[in-house]
């Protein structure tokens, strides 16, 4: 059994998870950014799921460059 916090920081099962709530990360990341204490707020898998959701939404912007 994996202690909880790896489990929360597993950047396989953050990904699904950006990628099935990616509508809401694009609105998020195009209207505005996270600020510092929305990012502080969050738990490890919540960090997880919003950076991977940023990384994939800067690498649509890139590629639409």
């Amino acid at each position: 059994m994996k202690p909880f916090l790896e489990i929360e920081a597993d950047e396989g099962t953050a990904q699904c998870r950006a990628r099935k709530h990616d509508e809401f990360w694009t609105l998020v990341f195009a209207t505005s950014k996270v600020s510092y204490t929305e990012w502080k707020a969050m738990d490890m898998a919540e960090f997880y799921e919003a950076r991977e959701a940023y990384l994939n939404y800067m690498d649509r912007v890139k590629n639409r460059e």
